[in-house]
């Protein structure tokens, strides 16, 4: 059985950064091993998703987020498991 894959990929952009998608990157790189170890998980950084008053943006998969935190991803990225 092959393991479920989830692709992440967070705006680094400087409004982004600003608002924390930093934090984020350290947390999911703290965290991702020890909550999802059945899943591979894929995590880049990208630049400027046009929605710079809403970040910090993530793209789950097909799916973007905006006003994501430390608070709020492991929720998001809990919605895009299979069960």
């Amino acid at each position: 059985m092959s393991k479920e894959k989830i692709n992440i990929e967070l705006c680094l952009g400087s409004s982004c950064f600003s608002k924390g998608s930093n934090k984020i990157v350290d947390f999911l790189e703290e965290k991702l091993s020890d909550n999802f170890f059945d899943i591979e998980i894929s995590l880049k950084g990208c630049l400027c998703k046009d929605k710079c008053t809403e970040g910090p943006i993530v793209k789950i998969n097909d799916k973007l987020y905006t006003n994501v935190s430390t608070d709020n991803i492991t929720s998001l990225i809990n919605e895009h498991i299979s069960n």
